[in-house]
């Protein structure tokens, strides 16, 4: 392993829910029942707030001149720190924009997981919190995600049969939701008897395509078909007859 991709890989450790130096894990060990949490040391604070900084910067910046030629100089004036700084925080390149995307993954999984908590709203208003969660973060990341669209469009047919293949983190987090999701639609008798994970593939292509057309689409005030509306497609298919 050479010195950039060993420094990358501490940057990434550094990110782990539980590794070593990870700030936030304090805020989470915090519940019902429990301690209260250890308070987070300013000075961990301040780092995290000047990596909060940057990331904004950062999606920013690629979003106005692509990942590929978004340079780290203007991401740091961006930012409001100094070019040292932003390396004090990530490697190089690449290293931010993977942690770019994995704070804005965390960050949309969080809200999954928090509409999904609500069991006693029963499973159509849950399926229906679950892709207006999804719609929101997208838009709120808009231009950022138009621009992993139009680069993904870019690969070579061979890239994008291998992405079938092999789903992205993000997809494959919120699939596995989705199959949940699909097991308490079964149980309560609103869908049809299929396999849970043939159910959950369908809502993700239906949801993949939605989010495809409208990335591709000019930015409107509001998205062409809302949650409510997809949640009832979804179920004139895959509700029970």
């Amino acid at each position: 392993m050479n010195p950039s991709s060993a420094a990358r890989a501490r940057s990434r450790s550094l990110r782990r829910p539980g590794a070593r130096g990870s700030a936030p894990l304090a805020l989470h060990r915090a519940g019902a029942g429990r301690p209260p949490a250890v308070p987070i040391p300013l000075r961990a604070r301040l780092r995290e707030t000047i990596r909060h900084s940057i990331l904004d910067a950062a999606e920013a910046i690629f979003s106005e001149h692509g990942t590929a030629h978004g340079r780290m100089e203007q991401i740091a004036a961006r930012a409001g720190v100094s070019v040292g700084t932003l390396y004090n925080h990530f490697v190089d390149r690449r290293d931010l924009v993977d942690a770019l995307i994995e704070s804005r993954r965390s960050a949309l999984l969080l809200a999954v997981d928090e509409a999904l908590a609500r069991r006693e709203a029963g499973f159509v208003p849950r399926l229906t919190a679950f892709l207006d969660v999804i719609f929101a973060h997208i838009e709120t990341h808009r231009r950022f995600f138009s621009l992993l669209v139009q680069e993904e469009s870019g690969r070579p047919p061979g890239g994008l049969i291998a992405a079938a293949a092999h789903p992205s983190p993000t997809f494959a987090a919120l699939k596995r939701r989705a199959q949940r999701l699909m097991r308490e639609g079964l149980r309560a008798g609103i869908l049809r008897r299929e396999r849970p994970e043939m159910l959950a593939a369908l809502l993700m292509g239906m949801i993949r395509g939605l989010l495809q057309h409208e990335l591709g689409a000019p930015p409107r005030p509001r998205p062409s078909l809302g949650a409510e509306q997809a949640a009832s497609f979804f179920l004139e298919g895959a509700g029970r007859q």
